[in-house]
């Protein structure tokens, strides 16, 4: 994501109406394990970039309303603390795919 500002940002929130439940996670290493820990904001440097994706940050989305497909497309709200909302899209993917980012693996 890419949000022209001369002063750091920070997202605090995600909200989208196909989901009970939306949390902004991060993809950690702890005892040799791979997790995912709800976090309480993403930073967005100021002129910077903030990536979302398998194996950092993401967003979780839990009690979902709709059946989805990878490939498909799901609208998200993000809140940014003194900021205002700002609209993303992002990408449905397979859980195998995203494991593999973790890993490495092929």
């Amino acid at each position: 994501m890419r949000k022209r500002t001369t002063v750091a940002m920070h997202t605090v929130a995600a909200s989208t109406p196909v989901a009970g439940v939306t949390e902004i996670h991060k993809t950690v290493e702890q005892a040799g394990t791979m997790r995912m820990v709800p976090v309480a904001s993403l930073p967005l440097p100021a002129g910077g970039e903030l990536r979302i994706a398998p194996g950092g940050y993401h967003i979780m989305l839990l009690e979902l309303r709709e059946d989805f497909a990878p490939g498909d497309s799901v609208d998200v709200t993000l809140r940014f603390r003194d900021a205002g909302d700002v609209a993303a899209r992002g990408q449905v993917l397979k859980y195998v795919d995203i494991e593999q980012a973790l890993t490495g693996a092929q």
